[in-house]
């Protein structure tokens, strides 16, 4: 019997059953919990659905999720009843907003003989806040149903009780029936830990899943996913760098989503800006592999660290690959700048304004900003005209208006220019980098 401090505890297998007993942290007594475990080739088949799920999120391949569904509803054939396979066709309908479709299709189960515990929780969980007390019913019906556990933890999420919420989501782990519903179930009491403030034991839970070897692959970044982030918001430098280094590991040897690489470096990003750490390592790490939005991410992290032209090729890059034409947005206008197109970054700016914020000239309505077009396009003519110094001088009007207008990256990329003539231009360009900055 392996005992691990304020964890849930399994005390004894009885032999020739599944029935466990269970003892709960803060319990005298202990629960006997039947768990019969899932049929081994329903599991696979899910996992399956998992693996063709996730690569639909990471791809967008339509004939990917067109698979998992087919693995869910083969789960089902070989489990019926099985909740775990049932959610995931249900959320696929959501996604297709079919979502009234699917509760119509699990409130008609309750009409009929199918009035089981699981479709209990099934129709709950599609009612929002009013399903909790099918939860309760589920629970009722049959005690050992770990989803029904898992619907009274997340109703009290909801409510705030984060210390309810993980004790019941403990009950829900003590009925698992396969790995996935163990780590799913672990990953949400990790949750509630969390929000609980309780991140040692978080960790800790995290730690044990990660430690079980039936845990699939799959599943195993998704855990690894949720360790950084949990270890990148706790207080202490030590957790966040551990966060930060695995983050980096799992940007560069793992298949995320996109949604997993924007949330994961969002979070990062954050860290690094608190904790003085070098952000060129998540440069690279987000280089080791090809992608559009690791494209654009780079291109931010650069222009974040200093004005520099690779920023537009890789946002240029990134917009051809996904078959986008130039955009005004406010990365690509600094990354712009960063490449020295002042008077294009301005007029491609400008032309995606509605008219509704421009004068009877077609400039913006507010003055700062309109002086921002108006110093852009008198440095470029300067530049036409071949007055080296009139040039300067036009230039550095223009670094003060984008000050001035709040356009810091913008100014920082003017002042770079500026750096190179006479020493009171230096001077200029200096005074301006450290305003912008």
């Amino acid at each position: 019997m392996l005992l691990t401090r304020r964890r849930l505890l399994v005390a004894a297998a009885v032999a020739g059953g599944l029935a466990l007993l269970v003892a709960l942290k803060g319990c005298r007594s202990l629960e006997r919990v039947e768990v019969v475990p899932v049929p081994a080739g329903a599991s696979e088949a899910f996992l399956a659905a998992r693996v063709a799920l996730r690569e639909a999120e990471r791809s967008e391949d339509p004939e990917a999720r067109s698979l998992a569904a087919a693995e869910a509803a083969r789960a089902l054939e070989l489990a019926p009843g099985w909740v775990a396979p049932a959610r995931l066709v249900d959320d696929l309908l959501r996604e297709d907003l079919r979502g009234l479709e699917a509760l119509a299709a699990r409130r008609a189960d309750l009409a009929g003989p199918g009035r089981t515990a699981g479709a209990q929780y099934l129709a709950g969980r599609l009612e929002g806040d009013a399903g909790e007390a099918r939860f309760a019913l589920a629970v009722r019906i049959d005690p050992d149903l770990a989803w029904g556990h898992h619907g009274l933890a997340w109703s009290a999420a909801r409510r705030g009780d984060y210390g309810d919420a993980a004790r019941r989501q403990r009950a829900a782990l003590a009925r698992a029936r396969d790995p996935f519903e163990r780590a799913y179930f672990r990953a949400s009491l990790v949750r509630f830990l969390g929000a609980a403030g309780d991140e040692e034991e978080a960790l800790a839970e995290l730690e044990e899943a990660l430690a079980d070897g039936e845990l699939a692959a799959v599943d195993r970044v998704e855990l690894e996913l949720l360790a950084a982030e949990l270890e990148l918001g706790v207080s202490l430098g030590l957790e966040g760098r551990r966060g930060y280094r695995r983050g980096l590991t799992l940007l560069r040897e793992r298949d995320l989503t996109p949604a997993e690489v924007e949330r994961l470096v969002a979070r990062m990003r954050a860290f690094a800006s608190v904790h003085d750490v070098d952000a060129l390592e998540l440069q690279l790490a987000l280089a080791a592999r090809e992608g559009a939005l690791r494209d654009r991410l780079r291109a931010e992290l650069m222009l974040d660290h200093r004005p520099t032209p690779l920023a537009l090729a890789l946002l240029e890059r990134a917009r051809a690959a996904e078959g986008l034409a130039p955009a005004a947005g406010p990365v690509l206008r600094a990354a712009r700048f960063a490449g020295g197109r002042f008077d294009r970054a301005v007029d491609a700016w400008l032309a995606g304004l509605p008219r509704a914020v421009l004068d009877a000239d077609g400039l913006p309505r507010d003055p700062r900003l309109a002086r921002v077009v108006v110093d852009a396009r008198a440095w470029a003519a300067a530049r036409e005209e071949g007055g080296e110094d009139g040039a300067r001088a036009a230039l550095a009007r223009l670094g003060d208006s984008l000050v001035a207008a709040g356009w810091f990256a913008e100014a920082r990329a003017v002042a770079a220019s500026l750096a190179g003539g006479s020493a009171e231009q230096l001077d200029h360009a200096l005074a301006l980098e450290g305003r912008a900055a």
